[in-house]
């Protein structure tokens, strides 16, 4: 039997000055917001060295980020279970959405090596 649910996929990314330096996704299932999948990947591994502390800010920031949006859906779950909510859901598939977070760029001046 068909079991189609939907989840919800941010995406960032570290950009310093003006070089992509790192991606962030992070993936929360509706049915399930408890359990967030973060993933982290390096795009420019020679800038990510030169800037591991400006990544690493940015990463918090993305998942503060994403836990808002946790938090929200985790609210809405709740609505719907106690029966406050406005709108019922269907029971019609529902397809994959993606919510894309606006880019995190960092501009640096200076020499921060030491991240």
């Amino acid at each position: 039997m068909l079991s189609v649910h939907r989840t919800i996929t941010v995406y960032g990314r570290s950009v310093i000055d003006g070089i992509e330096v790192e991606g962030y996704q992070a993936t929360i299932d509706e049915q399930k917001p408890d359990d967030v999948v973060f993933n982290s990947w390096q795009i420019d591994p020679s800038a990510y060295k030169e800037n591991r502390l400006v990544c690493r800010l940015d990463r918090g920031d993305f998942e503060d980020r994403v836990y808002k949006y946790q938090e929200k859906m985790i609210q809405e779950n709740l609505e719907v279970d106690t029966g406050s909510a406005s709108n019922t859901e269907s029971s019609e598939p529902t397809e994959t959405s993606t919510a894309t977070e606006p880019t995190t760029t960092t501009t640096t001046t200076g020499d921060d090596t030491n991240g």
